[in-house]
């Protein structure tokens, strides 16, 4: 009877879990846009270079670096300069024409394990669409 009776408590009781609701659903969010990354390609041939360029044409990565060596991930990782980084293999293009199948090394910055799966999960959709791509144009019969 008495929250019936006094407003200011009614509105307590009803509107704080309101307001969160409107604060926190704005504030928190599962999305990642503009995820830095970094790319070790010794490679460099057409079709690294084709799916770095999608990567980094999505909403959701921005190219930071793009390294000469292995030692350098772990320096970015560290520096907090990236939150995933493409590795190559050094013989990408051969491996893809000669085995029809290649792999591609994703390696995210796990301090933040939910952030670490949804960066992992975009990069790997956007290489399964070029893959898919492939895979449909009858001159390019690989798996990557």
């Amino acid at each position: 009877m008495h929250i019936w009776r006094d407003k200011r408590t009614l509105v307590i009781l009803f509107g704080m879990p309101i307001a969160q609701m409107l604060i926190f659903g704005f504030a928190l969010t599962n999305e990642v846009k503009n995820s830095r990354f970094a790319v070790l390609d010794p490679s460099k041939d057409q079709y690294t270079q084709q799916i770095i360029q999608r990567i980094d044409a999505s909403n959701y990565f921005d190219l930071q670096l793009t390294l000469q060596n292995p030692t350098g991930i772990e320096r970015a990782f560290k520096r907090g300069e990236i939150r995933l980084a493409i590795v190559f293999p050094n013989d990408f293009r051969s491996q893809l024409l000669h085995n029809k199948t290649v792999t591609i090394q994703l390696i995210a910055d796990a301090s933040d394990p939910n952030i670490a799966t949804i960066v992992t999960n975009y990069a790997s959709a956007i290489i399964r669409d070029y893959q898919d791509e492939l895979l449909r144009n009858p001159s390019y019969p690989y798996s990557i």
